[in-house]
């Protein structure tokens, strides 16, 4: 009887560890997602804000713009590059 009592409370033990290590694994899994939204979100906005000045370089035909322009786009292409990698 007492054997049983002992190991009913060694798997308890085990049950309540792993629990407990599964709602840590799913905070890590949690805040990961949410950083590498945020890293998308700032890819999406250099792409959009890199389009919108190239528009305004073309207009203006400021090639120095143009070549600002193609910086951003480089990085933002980048950022992307290493997003889809992970």
């Amino acid at each position: 009887m007492q054997q049983e009592t002992e190991e009913t409370e060694k798997s308890m033990k085990e049950l309540s560890s792993r629990k407990r290590s599964l709602g840590e694994r799913k905070a890590v899994i949690m805040k990961e997602e949410t950083e590498q939204e945020a890293e998308v979100q700032m890819a999406e906005n250099l792409f959009h804000e890199s389009n919108e000045r190239l528009k305004a370089a073309i207009k203006a035909k400021n090639l120095e713009q143009v070549s600002v322009v193609q910086s951003l786009l480089d990085v933002a292409t980048k950022k992307w590059n290493l997003l889809e990698k992970n």
